[in-house]
């Protein structure tokens, strides 16, 4: 994941479980079936969901294109690299309602990010106001209730988005404010403007304003996970001054940034890194353990960590490879993802649990090369992908480099 650029992982079709019975078969195990189910378009070409995307009542929440053109100025964090304008959808029972965007233009973008149990659905949405200081249309964090779209406002500046929801109705997520900063995490990390504002992480509970969550000593700050503590995962510059190089998979020209996480009473606390200057977290569980990824000393490799308060952030290696990385951790602390063999020239899916002195290899798919972890669950149950894909655009590859 590139943190600095703030880009969620995204997929094109929805599993739903359909339970077939077994009665001819009485002293077998029961198996589930499953049907894909395309949930089709708002009009456009393409459809996607995120990884949180579906809650226990079977709701499932994403982004579609519309047959609609994009505008000039259109923001890229919402509208994605399509042409076309993009709305997020809430799927109820296999039907497909268009979430529309922020009053009063509807031919604007907006996304969506997760859902709860309630089904209020968290996400962002352009507002039709061009920024002066960037040139783009302005987006805001925004909470879908009851069908009806709310914007739940910034910091003071000009932009914001909710990018995580707790089953409480707490909404989490970046926000800008008014202080100039030439190395906005979002002004310069998706807009590539040198003009904006501080980013900050914010939390948001009770239905009242965002409350500022600060920093680990730098200008900026982003929250990416909550969970149903009210705990909140992300991460943030650790001063002001820029290091040229970063790592493959944040900003250059900017300074150091650690993944962080934040409990009330407690404030702010830095994880740490594996010795690079660029962490940032992939999951967050009810315990408030984090997984996610690294980078080491000098910047050129990364692996994957999990951490777990009061003790040192840990390096889960990999298969002889150089990288490795995280994607998701279930409440047991369990961490999956996904990290290269010796030579780098392929990946292989990885399970940790706490005990093991090293990953445990997945497998692979017959006919293919690599695979990863994506998520797990309380049974260690197991979801990823499996194909010519490969974490992060590294040296050449006999699976395909793409960016996740």
């Amino acid at each position: 994941m590139k943190y600095g650029k703030l880009i969620s992982a995204m997929a094109l079709l929805v599993a739903l479980a359909i339970p077939v019975s077994l009665a001819a078969q009485q002293n077998k195990p029961k198996h589930q079936h499953y049907k894909l189910v395309d949930l089709g378009t708002l009009g456009g070409p393409a459809s996607f969901v995120g990884i949180i995307a579906i809650n226990s009542h079977g709701m499932a929440v994403g982004g579609a294109t519309t047959s609609v053109s994009q505008p000039p100025h259109s923001n890229p964090f919402p509208c994605g690299p399509t042409t076309y304008v993009s709305h997020g959808f809430e799927c109820h029972k296999h039907v497909v309602s268009d979430l529309h965007a922020l009053p009063p233009v509807d031919d604007d973008c907006s996304n969506t990010s997760g859902i709860n149990t309630s089904g209020e659905i968290s996400g962002n949405s352009e507002n039709g106001v061009i920024d002066p200081l960037t040139g783009f249309i302005e987006v805001r964090a925004v909470l879908w209730k009851n069908g009806k779209i709310r914007d739940l406002g910034t910091l003071g500046g000009n932009h914001s988005s909710a990018d995580t929801i707790n089953n409480r109705g707490e909404v989490a997520g970046f926000a800008l404010n008014n202080v100039p900063d030439p190395y906005s995490l979002f002004d310069l990390g998706i807009l590539g403007s040198a003009n904006g504002t501080q980013t900050r992480a914010y939390l948001r509970q009770d239905g009242k304003e965002m409350r500022d969550l600060g920093t680990l000593g730098g200008p900026d700050a982003a929250a990416q996970f909550i969970n149903d503590r009210g705990q909140v995962a992300g991460y943030s510059y650790t001063n002001g001054t820029p290091n040229s190089y970063n790592g493959q998979n944040c900003l250059r020209n900017v300074p150091t940034q650690d993944p962080f996480f934040w409990e009330k009473g407690k404030g702010m606390t830095d994880l740490g890194t594996l010795g690079g200057t660029c962490g940032g977290p992939s999951a967050l569980n009810k315990l408030g353990q984090v997984g996610g990824t690294s980078n080491l000393k000098g910047n050129i490799f990364y692996h994957a960590f999990f951490w777990e308060k009061g003790k040192k952030m840990q390096d889960l290696g990999t298969f002889g490879g150089n990288y490795g990385w995280a994607y998701g951790i279930n409440d047991a602390g369990e961490v999956v993802g996904g990290a290269t063999l010796k030579g780098d020239q392929v990946n292989h899916a990885f399970l940790w649990k706490k005990g093991m002195k090293k990953v445990r290899d997945l497998g692979i798919l017959k006919g293919d090369q690599c695979d990863q972890a994506t998520s797990i669950n309380s049974k260690r149950q197991v979801v990823g992908g499996s194909g010519e894909v490969v974490h992060g655009a590294v040296l050449p590859q006999k699976c395909t480099a793409v960016n996740i």
